[in-house]
């Protein structure tokens, strides 16, 4: 099985109700919602890996959808933490997805090289100068 089809292999048994077992905090319509959502987003990365059929390229996609990935997860963190800071309190929700967008990063980022991960997160992690 080549490093593609090994990807496809671990985001189709990416289980988000085993996840959200630890988010008792949401009732079923949120967690159904959560479910949805994770779902979709893997779903789309599939569909979109399906049809490229250079490994380059192949790779290339991998990693763009890790960027989107992580930069979606760093908003999340960014409204959880001042939420919780500002009102004592944090969205129950947009926590859990962000959980379930770092599960999802962890089950991409083995099949992207680790300077190719140091160099998008090191990205995401510059403040702009504005």
């Amino acid at each position: 099985m080549d490093h593609i089809e090994q990807l496809r292999k671990v985001l189709s048994e990416l289980s988000v109700e085993v996840l959200l077992n630890k988010a008792s905090n949401l009732d079923d319509l949120q967690r159904k919602e959560l479910v949805q959502s994770l779902e979709s987003e893997t779903s789309r990365f599939l569909s979109g890996l399906s049809h490229i059929t250079d490994q380059d390229d192949a790779q290339y996609f991998i990693a763009v959808k890790y960027v989107e990935c992580k930069a979606n997860w760093i908003q999340m963190n960014l409204q959880v933490n001042y939420q919780t800071v500002l009102t004592g309190k944090k969205d129950e929700f947009v926590f859990n997805r962000a959980a379930l967008m770092s599960a999802m990063l962890a089950k991409i980022e083995p099949f992207i090289s680790q300077k190719d991960v140091l160099h998008i997160n090191n990205l995401l992690a510059e403040r702009l100068a504005g």
